[in-house]
Parts: structure tokens; C-alpha cells; sequence
């Protein structure tokens, strides 16, 4: 019976995670269409490669630290939750 709590606590705790990072992303996004426009897409293409960064790199900053990506991307990313990835986040969703 322990080792059944045990997986459903880890499952449960694996959903919040993701919850989490999904907000952290959308949030991110939020704020390059704030800064950039709706066509944020090639300005972001341009900051990754200027800095030599990948884009699955950068999309999973976005999701587990987005506040890392303030300085680099020129935002300022305010996320109001506890932090525990061409030029994605999502161009347009």
C-alpha cells in the first residue's frame, strides 16, 4: 500500500511540475509578444543565435528558470509562481 501512495504523491508531484513549467513558458511567450509584437519569432531567431544558444536550450530556460532569460532576451520576466525549453517558444500558438 506504501509503495501505491508513493507513486501517486510522485505523480502527483510530477503533474504540478509541469503545470509549473508550462505557466513559466507561457508567461515567457507573454512577454516576447509584449516586447517584440506577434512577430516576435525572427527577433528571438536572431538573440539565439546571437548568443550561440539553441532553441530547445532556451525553450527549456523558459519553462524551469524563465527569469534567466530577462537579461540575455532584454525582458523582464515578473512570474509570480516558485521556480523548482529555429527559435521556438512557440512563434505563434
Amino acid at each position: 500500500m506504501e509503495d501505491y501512495q508513493r507513486l501517486v504523491q510522485q505523480e502527483i508531484a510530477r503533474n504540478k511540475q509541469q503545470e509549473l513549467e508550462e505557466q513559466n513558458y507561457n508567461t515567457v511567450q507573454a512577454k516576447l509578444i509584449e516586447e517584440y509584437g506577434p512577430n516576435y519569432a525572427s527577433t528571438l531567431k536572431q538573440q539565439i543565435s546571437s548568443l550561440k544558444l539553441t532553441p530547445d536550450f532556451v525553450n527549456d530556460l523558459a519553462r524551469k528558470h524563465p527569469q534567466v532569460l530577462s537579461e540575455p532576451l532584454d525582458l523582464t520576466v515578473n512570474v509570480g509562481v516558485k521556480f523548482s525549453s529555429s527559435a521556438s517558444i512557440d512563434e505563434q500558438k
